[in-house]
């Protein structure tokens, strides 16, 4: 594989965009089975909760999830229930768009592994944020609302498909916005329909924390082609921010990892930005990563289909 002839496809290629959902019946085909299933799985549990009894089994309430009333399986179950069946089909669409342009990169064992943590994750961020919002507050019924939904999920996998294709873009009042904008924009959208009384509060907080979590699993703890986490510059968290923001984050996020890995949340980053020859280090690192990309775009180059190829060259 020659990297000269990687950066001649790339520099050659249009700017992508997202596939239009009327490509979805198509796209789907290529899907593991494993992710078939778990579409499915969404689709029938979101069936079943439009049962009270059911979705109240299946939905987490903040105050059944700490002794006496311990029922821990809703911290898992709760990510894969909507109450509304139209919003359910909407994010299984929205997850096959996804998935069919990382899982070939990724394979369907990464693609569910990243939901399955960064669901529970954020679910457990928000049982604690109500938790929280008690304690200021003293009002017992924040503790007993239960929620539900996949918001998490949803804003987690655009970060991973930013990460994955940080070039694509969809239009949106003839303005081109970048898959680097998306996540904000979607924590903003669930707040807004949160504010007009469409969502309870648990729903742009999911949406929050699947950003953050999500982020912080592809940053820090996934494993890829024996690398751990994506430490490139292009993937800093200030990349998903407007530019006036991102000196700040830029000042603050040093400090915030010192922290985080003080308590254990982040592992300890063995690596020097530095590409001086002394650091032998960060040269094998560089190329590890340079290995690690030209694998990635030969998987995507594989599994696109050929008019595209030759529409690009």
């Amino acid at each position: 594989y020659n990297h000269h002839n990687c950066t001649t496809i790339c520099s050659t290629q249009s700017m992508p965009s997202l596939p239009p959902i009327s490509s979805l019946a198509a796209q789907s085909k290529s899907l593991s089975l494993a992710l078939k299933g778990f579409l499915g799985v969404i689709i029938l549990l979101s069936l079943l909760s439009l049962i009270p009894q059911v979705y109240s089994f299946l939905a987490v309430t903040p105050a059944e999830v700490v002794p006496p009333r311990t029922r821990l399986w809703k911290l898992v179950t709760s990510s894969y229930v909507e109450s509304n069946i139209l919003l359910a089909v909407l994010n299984v669409i929205v997850i096959g768009l996804i998935a069919s342009g990382i899982e070939p990169v990724w394979g369907g064992t990464k693609f569910l592994e990243m939901v399955l943590v960064v669901n529970m994750v954020s679910v457990i961020s928000v049982v604690l944020a109500h938790i929280f919002m008690f304690a200021m507050n003293d009002d017992l019924d924040i503790l007993f609302m239960p929620f539900s939904g996949f918001s998490s999920g949803i804003v987690s996998l655009v970060v991973a498909y930013a990460q994955a294709f940080p070039q694509t873009s969809v239009t949106a009042l003839s303005k081109k916005i970048y898959a680097h904008s998306l996540p904000l924009l979607l924590v903003g959208l669930y707040s807004i329909l949160c504010v007009v009384g469409v969502f309870p509060i648990a729903t742009p907080l999911l949406a929050a924390f699947g950003f953050i979590w999500g982020w912080t699993f592809l940053r820090f703890f996934q494993v890829r082609n024996g690398i751990k986490g994506d430490h490139s510059d292009e993937f800093e968290l200030g990349a998903f921010f407007p530019q006036p923001i991102r000196p700040i984050l830029r000042f603050i996020g040093p400090k915030l990892f010192i922290v985080l890995r003080f308590v254990r949340l982040c592992p300890s980053q063995n690596r020097s930005f530095s590409l001086t020859p002394n650091n032998v280090q960060t040269s094998v690192q560089a190329k590890r990563w340079m290995n690690k990309a030209n694998q990635d775009l030969d998987r995507q180059l594989k599994n696109a289909p050929l008019s595209s190829v030759k529409s690009s060259s």
